[in-house]
């Protein structure tokens, strides 16, 4: 079938306004970030408190310094020091990236947080870690779930420090009705028996396949660890190596999880899966190949969640004893199998690239993403694209080979094209991937998104590479970065977030069909660093970058702000009274007014918030209007925070319902 450029384009961007218009919560791309947590001299946080209230850094972290409508985005990973966030689906590249700055910022205010309650300078940090640290079970937070320790306890006896490594893994989708619309419209003998979903399977499967051609391009242009912890005359010192991705090199990525045809075709996928289980190689979420089919019925980790419920009812029941170790083991083992085994013919969603290091610029991790979606377009759109990587076993031989350059060199590697096996180098592969790109690009408006790749591909350095420029000339002959140095670049790497996220509040309303998501993050983030006066990140929009949003007329703007209103459910007068989301409309409120010239002052100190508001220079007014907002219990349930048009009226409820 003959890739037809301009009708791909127009039907993606018709289903990608429907989805926007009839699914504004989804999207088509997201990240989950990972992090090291460590003290000022960059050694990993690993417990606070003492006795019965000893506890893992993490789970402090997230009790007691996280706000709790953020904490749900994080979760716990391997390790103390050790934590994860994702991100909603966005719809536009940029909102995905947003919103992942948005959480490191978020994340930078918790440690500030933290270290003031401690008394020490605290840093996140991606990548590997810098300080050798020993590994062990106890290196595990107590609060995960008994079977979900057993996992990875399992790990740790198998890799070791190797699992200590924090990156950034991107989730890539496609509008479901783009998805609907083909499949419905497929010959009746093409479409045969199958379903949508199964359709869907076969597609992320084969784009699954396809993307892994291109991991070491990836590697390539996201490397940002030349960093590496060392032992040197019985001492630990950090070594700036000739390595780009350290991090790349040190997570384990086993030859027994990576077989060959496991993404041929879905049925290779479904075989191959069911072997890996049964055979006790792939043994909860440890299917760590640098591209992999992911579903979204349910996220993995849930799957060793099961098992500890069914465990703890079993145990609840009676039915077997705790203290008898046999066979409580062997029926977690049988359990873990069953639930990996059904979760295998779940149908697949989307395609989840894990080979990053984090740290860069925005407009690098905005290029990185707009590349592989633009990729996942191209694979859908173009049946011949990429087709002559078949997934076999000589292709993931020559997959590793690329992997490993690329995470040594970066873009100086030298590969094998992945689909012709001829020498080439990886800038000379980015160059072809990129023009191949370009027409789909242009018409999609991407093209200019991808500049940071094209500056790459004519000779600009990664991240690695700029790195090594800052820091070699400090070091003089030497390869040992001080400490100092370390600090200076941490501390850089937050005053870079601080300033993003003044960008992101000042322009995020660019983003038709995800602004109100990262306005609405915003929003908390403000209202609790209002709570907060010494958090160094305030989340607001630099004054001199502030869009001003242009309406076509006055009843425009008021419907449109009176719909954000609405859409905040700060109830009070009520046993369940929605303080945060209180908090939330005083915030929304104060920005608002603030950014509109009025003077405001906000008072958060008591149960109610309050503001009090005067024109520019006259906020000691001669007279003054005083009123309250209350917001009443929903009836039937929430659907009233969500602003309808009915004809000349806006119904709905929320900041200013009374």
């Amino acid at each position: 079938m003959e890739y037809d450029l301009d009708l791909f384009a127009e039907k993606y961007q018709l289903a990608w306004q429907s989805a926007i218009n009839e699914k504004p919560q989804s999207g088509v791309g997201g990240f989950e970030l990972e992090w090291n947590l460590l003290d000022s001299q960059f050694r990993p946080l690993l417990k606070v408190g003492a006795g019965l209230n000893q506890q893992s850094f993490v789970d402090y972290l997230r009790s007691e310094c996280l706000p709790g409508w953020i904490r749900d985005y994080s979760q716990l990973e391997v390790f103390h020091w050790m934590v994860e966030w994702a991100t909603r689906p966005y719809y536009h590249v940029r909102g995905a990236v947003y919103e992942a700055r948005l959480m490191e910022a978020s994340l930078w205010n918790a440690l500030d947080k933290a270290g003031r309650k401690f008394g020490d300078h605290l840093y996140a940090l991606h990548g590997n870690l810098l300080f050798a640290t020993e590994i062990g079970h106890d290196s595990i937070p107590g609060s995960w779930h008994l079977a979900k320790r057993r996992y990875l306890e399992r790990c740790v006896d198998l890799y070791g420090d190797s699992l200590a490594t924090a990156g950034t893994h991107t989730n890539l989708s496609l509008p479901d009705a783009l998805l609907a619309w083909d499949f419905m419209h497929l010959q009746p003998s093409e479409r045969g028996d199958r379903h949508l979903d199964e359709y869907k399977s076969e597609f992320f499967i084969t784009a699954t396949r396809l993307m892994r051609a291109f991991a070491a391009l990836f590697i390539a242009t996201s490397a940002s660890t030349p960093l590496q912890a060392q032992i040197v005359n019985g001492q630990p010192v950090v070594v700036l190596t000739d390595i780009d991705s350290v991090r790349n090199l040190t997570f384990p990525n086993p030859t027994t999880l990576d077989v060959p045809d496991l993404y041929r075709s879905y049925q290779d996928y479904l075989h191959l899966s069911y072997d890996l289980v049964r055979r006790g190689v792939r043994f909860g979420n440890n299917n760590w190949t640098p591209v992999r089919a992911r579903s979204f019925a349910e996220p993995v980790e849930r799957l060793i969640a099961v098992t500890s419920e069914q465990l703890d009812n079993l145990y609840a029941r009676g039915l077997y004893s705790i203290g008898h170790s046999l066979p409580v083991e062997e029926m977690a083992r049988q359990i873990e199998i069953q639930n990996l085994m059904a979760r295998i013919n779940l149908p697949m969603a989307r395609v989840e690239v894990r080979t990053d290091d984090g740290g860069h610029p925005m407009e690098v991790d905005i290029a990185n993403l707009a590349l592989k979606q633009l990729l996942l377009m191209r694979f859908y759109a173009d049946p011949e694209f990429a087709r002559a990587f078949r997934y076999d076993r000589e292709d993931i031989a020559r997959a590793r080979r690329n992997e490993e350059q690329a995470a040594r060199f970066g873009l100086r590697a030298e590969i094998e094209n992945p689909f012709t096996a001829k020498q080439m180098g990886m800038r000379e592969f980015l160059r072809w991937t990129l023009a191949e790109l370009r027409p789909l690009a242009n018409i999609l408006g991407l093209w200019e998104e991808l500049t940071p790749l094209t500056e790459m591909a004519s000779g600009a350095p990664n991240t690695a590479e700029r790195l090594r420029m800052k820091v070699k000339p400090e070091l003089g002959e030497s390869e040992i970065v001080p400490l100092e140095i370390l600090r200076t670049l941490a501390e850089e790497r937050q005053t870079q977030v601080m300033h993003d996220v003044e960008s992101i509040a000042a322009t995020y309303t660019n983003l038709v069909g995800d602004a109100s998501k990262i306005g609405e993050f915003l929003q908390h983030a403000r209202d609790g660093a209002h709570l907060d006066p010494e958090a160094p990140v305030r989340f607001r929009p630099r004054l001199d970058v502030l869009v001003d949003v242009s309406y076509p007329d006055k009843t425009t703007e008021i419907v449109q702000l009176s719909q954000q209103l609405i859409r905040i459910p700060s109830v009070t007068a009520c046993p369940e009274e929605r303080l945060q989301e209180v908090h939330r409309a005083a915030t929304f409120i104060f920005d608002y007014l603030r950014n509109q010239g009025l003077g405001v002052r906000y008072y958060a100190h008591y149960k109610y918030p309050a503001l009090l508001i005067g024109f520019p220079g006259q906020m000691q007014a001669p007279v003054m209007l005083s009123g309250h907002f209350d917001v009443v219990e929903p009836d039937p349930d929430d659907s009233q925070f969500e602003p309808r048009i009915d004809g000349d009226y806006l119904l709905g409820r929320g900041a200013a319902d009374m």
